[in-house]
């Protein structure tokens, strides 16, 4: 009986000091379009509107992971491609995405160069203003982003890309 009751003080101890296993909890999203017809809407209903339905999840989490489809930047140069396959969106959402949870954002894909080097520099400059971290870009910056969980479980994070920046003129010079 003394050992029951000594195992549940123990217990109780433990969990009022806040010795419970810790947990990592990683929400991913997929495309982030923040141009077009979601631009329309951010306009209309404002900056959080397309995240009124996950923020509270975000904010929750421990990481929140998500492909940024295309720069912020207010660069008006697009490249030379279809206008309405050119995305970007105003550097100011950078501060909308950091306020919704999200944390580290890839650059890794087809549009992150609509607006050429400038619109890169522009959304690299935006995101760490704000406190995002991203993966998939060249340069001064790492296609690896780690991540340290409350658990102390190290997390590895790669952001890569098979095409090459859309709408360039190739030719026998460059």
């Amino acid at each position: 009986m003394k050992k029951g009751i000594t195992l549940l003080c123990l217990c109780m101890l433990l969990i009022i000091l806040g010795c419970r296993p810790k947990t990592t909890t990683l929400s991913f999203v997929g495309d982030i379009l923040l141009s077009r017809g979601v631009a329309s809407q951010i306009d209309a209903k404002g900056a959080d509107y397309p995240f009124a339905n996950v923020k509270q999840i975000f904010l929750k989490d421990s990481l929140t992971i998500g492909n940024l489809e295309g720069p912020l930047t207010e660069h008006d140069q697009g490249v030379y491609k279809n206008r309405h396959i050119v995305f970007k969106a105003s550097q100011q959402l950078a501060k909308t995405l950091a306020n919704n949870g999200l944390n580290l954002l890839s650059l890794a894909n087809n549009h992150t160069m609509d607006y050429g080097y400038q619109g890169l520099q522009d959304t690299i400059k935006a995101l760490k203003e704000h406190g995002l971290d991203m993966v998939g870009t060249r340069g001064q910056q790492s296609n690896l982003h780690t991540f340290v969980g409350e658990n102390g479980m190290t997390f590895g994070f790669l952001g890569y890309t098979v095409f090459p920046p859309e709408g360039y003129i190739v030719s026998e010079k460059n």
